[in-house]
C-alpha cells in the first residue's frame, strides 16, 4: 500500500498510510465527495456541538460506523476493538485501538473545528 500524505505531500507506506486513510475517512463530512456519496464520516457533524458525554457517545458511535462502511476502505485493513472519544480544546479527539497486520496498534485523530 502505497500512498502521499495530504499535507506533507510525502510518500506513505504502510501503517502511516494507513493512518493517512483513516484519518482522512473520519474527518471528511459524510456525502461531501461528488461521486462516492458514501465515504466519510458523520463525526465532523458534531463539531457544531455541545460536548456532552451525548456527543462522545455518538463521536464513538460514528467512529466505528466509519471503519465498517465499505466504501471508506478501512474494514479489510483494520480490526477495531476500542474507540474512545474525548474533549479538546478544538473539537473531538478519537482514540482507536485495533489490530493491523497481526500486530496490536492504537492511534489518534483530532477533529477539530479549525
Amino acid at each position: 500500500m502505497i500512498g502521499i500524505s495530504r499535507t506533507t505531500g510525502q510518500m506513505l507506506t504502510g501503517w502511516a498510510y494507513f493512518v493517512e486513510l483513516a484519518s482522512d475517512a473520519l474527518t471528511t463530512p459524510l456525502g461531501s465527495r461528488e461521486k462516492q456519496r458514501l465515504y466519510g464520516s458523520k463525526l465532523p457533524s458534531l463539531l457544531s456541538k455541545l460536548n456532552s458525554n451525548d456527543t462522545l457517545m455518538f463521536a464513538q458511535i460514528y467512529a466505528t460506523q466509519t471503519f465498517y462502511e465499505p466504501n471508506n476502505l478501512l474494514d479489510q485493513l483494520f480490526t477495531v476493538e476500542q474507540i474512545v472519544a474525548s474533549r479538546t480544546d478544538s473539537g473531538i479527539s478519537v482514540s482507536i485501538t485495533g489490530e493491523y497486520q497481526g500486530q496490536r496498534t492504537n492511534f489518534e485523530v483530532p477533529i477539530n473545528a479549525a
